[in-house]
């Protein structure tokens, strides 16, 4: 509620009123995974030198689109996105740790704006990604390891 309180800057009665319906549900989306399963999530704290690239990169990939998508709207270079497959390692389905790379390395990889993860397979060991402007080698290189 404070969050919602803090994200609109106004307080009025009818955002407090959106707030409190925004707190429960979020409430009760918690309690219904909670008594779903227990909750696996065990990161460590080595894995913050990874992220600390990554605002680099959100500005890097904000510049890059921005280029792209001018040179698109002028008509010099048409932009087509692509899917893009990178070898990832799954892991075990029910292992703390492993859940947490896993959220983790999907939440990085699509923070900047041109790589939003798909999804992560766990039969083949690969990580699926939409690229705008595709580079296969940079994603496979951001989610190694």
């Amino acid at each position: 509620m404070l969050l919602w309180v803090l994200l609109t800057s106004t307080f009025r009665g009818s955002d407090l009123v959106a707030g409190a319906i925004a707190a429960v549900l979020s409430a009760a989306a918690v309690e219904a995974v909670r008594e779903r399963e227990r909750f696996l999530f065990r990161p460590r704290l080595r894995w913050l030198r990874r992220a600390a690239g990554i605002p680099v990169r959100v500005v890097v990939e904000t510049w890059l689109l921005t280029v792209v998508l001018v040179r698109h709207l002028t008509g010099s270079k048409r932009v087509r996105g692509a899917l893009v497959a990178v070898p990832f390692r799954y892991g075990e389905a029910n292992d703390a740790e492993d859940a947490a790379r896993r959220a983790l390395v999907v939440a990085g990889a699509s923070v900047a704006p041109n790589t939003v993860v798909v999804g992560v397979d766990a039969d083949r060991d690969e990580l699926l990604a939409h690229q705008l402007v595709p580079d296969a080698a940079r994603l496979a290189r951001d989610v190694a390891g």
